[in-house]
């Protein structure tokens, strides 16, 4: 069987007895020694023909081949392992390096495909838009803990007029989705500058309670309301943030 390669710019003589191997479909662990020697030398030969410089590792590798192939002529060599007698095989350091080489190229070959991927790609720097964000100064006055307490405080108060109701009478409201609390207060900050939480809370329960203050929360949280505590302490004041031109 005749193997044909070009004159190609190699890296090494392991780049070359490897593209030898995949070219022709051989297998890396029985590799046809006579025939990739063969090859290996006339590729040498063609070099020099071409008055191409040698490098001296294609000259080592030339005969690595050549004694690997005298080697394959005579009588195997044998070992003695756990007890057996096997047959060493010549190629078999050659096929290691070769394993080692493959790895290694492979790894190459994705790193410059990422790096040539990468100097085709364009990238859109990030823009600074703080100079078109007014910072909201009234946002900073905001302290969570103080809402909490005045929130606790309504409850406490929505027990004792529950305590009071339920002496005469049972009342079971539905529930109330967080959702629709949202809708309501911006609705309420439509008709007017500011409200209070008493004020939304129409329906005095701990449930109606928790879905409002959740909701002003989040509306704290989008930067739609700002809320604060009210000068007696006792009630939380909502007052709808003014949109910046």
């Amino acid at each position: 069987m005749e193997y044909n390669i070009s004159i190609e710019v190699f890296e090494g003589p392991l780049d070359l007895l490897l593209k030898l191997i995949e070219s022709n479909e051989l297998d890396i662990y029985n590799i046809p020694i006579h025939e990739v020697t063969d090859q290996f030398i006339s590729y040498i030969k063609k070099m020099k023909e071409l008055d191409i410089e040698l490098a001296s590792e294609f000259i080592i590798m030339a005969s690595i081949l050549i004694e690997i192939k005298s080697k394959l002529l005579l009588p195997a060599e044998k070992i003695v392992q756990d007890d057996k007698e096997i047959e060493v095989d010549p190629r078999i350091d050659l096929v290691k390096k070769l394993e080692e080489y493959k790895i290694y190229k492979d790894i190459s070959n994705k790193l410059k495909q990422m790096q040539e991927d990468h100097l085709r790609t364009f990238y859109k720097i990030q823009e600074d838009f703080n100079i078109y964000i007014e910072p909201l100064e009234e946002l900073k006055d905001i302290d969570l803990e103080k809402l909490t307490f005045a929130f606790k405080k309504i409850l406490n108060r929505i027990d004792n007029q529950k305590s009071a109701e339920e002496s005469v009478k049972l009342i079971r409201y539905p529930e109330i989705k967080q959702e629709i609390c949202e809708n309501n207060i911006i609705s309420a900050l439509n008709v007017k500058r500011k409200v209070t939480f008493n004020e939304l809370l129409q329906t005095p329960t701990k449930n109606y309670a928790i879905a409002y203050f959740l909701a002003i929360l989040e509306l704290l949280k989008l930067r739609i309301i700002i809320a604060y505590q009210s000068d007696d302490c006792e009630d939380i004041i909502i007052e709808r943030v003014e949109q910046i031109e």
